[in-house]
């Protein structure tokens, strides 16, 4: 018989589940993260755009 899905979870993330501010605070840390990634594309985006312009002049 199959064990309760609780049960099979490893302990660290059951602790995880009853700690709502550290999952608050690692959930603002992933979302800065994610900000600061979707800076870089952006980023790189433009460089690609002005590169293919410039490619586009010549």
């Amino acid at each position: 018989m199959r064990k309760n899905s609780l049960m099979t979870m490893p302990r660290e993330w059951w602790l995880c589940t009853k700690d709502t501010t550290k999952h608050s605070q690692n959930a603002t840390k992933m979302q800065e993260w994610m900000e600061e990634r979707q800076e870089n594309i952006n980023k790189a985006r433009r460089f690609i755009t002005k590169t293919q312009n410039k490619i586009k002049e010549i």
